[in-house]
């Protein structure tokens, strides 16, 4: 398929998909010490999953349950169950910030996976951006606004390693999942996930205010404007203007992650931030460049 220029609306569209996927960390932090790690991650991933499904469902497309189900499970488990613990998990302990810087490492071990298991080349400029990344986020939990103890530190790691799977799953996605469609791809990959995560949802119970106004309006948007909504409308857009340009989004998202974060949860944007953020985002420059 040949690509498209990028038009004003498909710029808002990456503009406004950066800005719900960096939202997901601030709602997190509200959720996640009121219904538990568990609960937060695994009702985010139903929401989003149940949405996808019934816009796969309007569409008039096929799961192909039988076909691809195994390619769901593998999916929804280390590209949506076990990366939105950790994530549900680090909110429990560290800002939104720090995910967010965490979760944009991503490109980065994309780049170091493809490379090993997909011979794509990692060259000079690859591998000096995942070093800068690497500092960046360090510099930001080393420095910034909580004290640096055991926690905050594996709360760090978990985000990081988060992002590896994520890395893992785009390898997965494109050399056994290529032919399958985006939706049931995302709603199949989501339910999974959700599947993944409720024999957990015995051990890590929430506490009685999941069922206040604010919590239940957090989980709907975690669910519905962070996940589900994503996916219908990142994907077409991919298809349009290329994987490379789409993926500028990962730019977009800490700087979005951190405004949100100071804006509704008052969390203090340090000069460490600032200068954590940069590197990570001049090292994503980096490896995603042609």
């Amino acid at each position: 398929m040949n690509q498209q220029a990028m038009r004003p609306y498909d710029i808002g569209i990456l503009l406004t998909t950066a800005a719900m996927w960096g939202a997901s960390f601030m709602f997190m932090r509200i959720i996640a010490p009121v219904t538990g790690w568990v609960w937060a991650a695994d009702l985010r991933v139903l929401i989003g999953g149940t949405l996808v499904a019934a816009m796969l469902r309007w569409k008039g497309q096929s799961w192909n349950l039988a076909r691809d189900y195994k390619h769901y499970l593998a999916l929804g488990l280390i590209n949506s169950a076990v990366p939105f613990a950790l994530f549900a998990m680090a909110a429990l302990h560290i800002p939104a910030a720090y995910s967010a810087l965490g979760n944009a490492t991503a490109p980065m071990w994309s780049a170091v996976l493809s490379a090993a298991l997909l011979s794509d080349k990692l060259n000079a400029s690859k591998a000096i951006g995942l070093v800068l990344g690497l500092i960046g986020v360090a510099l930001t939990a080393g420095a910034g606004s909580v004290e640096l103890s055991t926690v905050v530190v594996l709360a760090v790691t978990g985000t990081i390693f988060a992002a590896v799977l994520y890395a893992l799953a785009g390898v997965y996605m494109r050399t056994r999942a290529a032919h399958i469609q985006s939706l049931a791809l995302g709603a199949g990959s989501q339910l999974a996930a959700a599947l993944w995560l409720m024999p957990l949802m015995a051990f890590n119970l929430p506490t009685p205010e999941i069922l206040s106004p604010k919590i239940l309006l957090c989980l709907l948007a975690s669910g519905i404007l962070c996940t589900g909504l994503p996916y219908v409308l990142y994907f077409p857009l991919m298809r349009r203007i290329g994987v490379t340009r789409a993926m500028t989004v990962t730019f977009l998202v800490p700087c979005f992650a951190v405004l949100w974060a100071f804006l509704f949860l008052h969390e203090a944007i340090l000069p460490s931030t600032l200068i954590g953020c940069a590197l990570v985002l001049s090292g994503l420059m980096l490896v995603v460049r042609k």
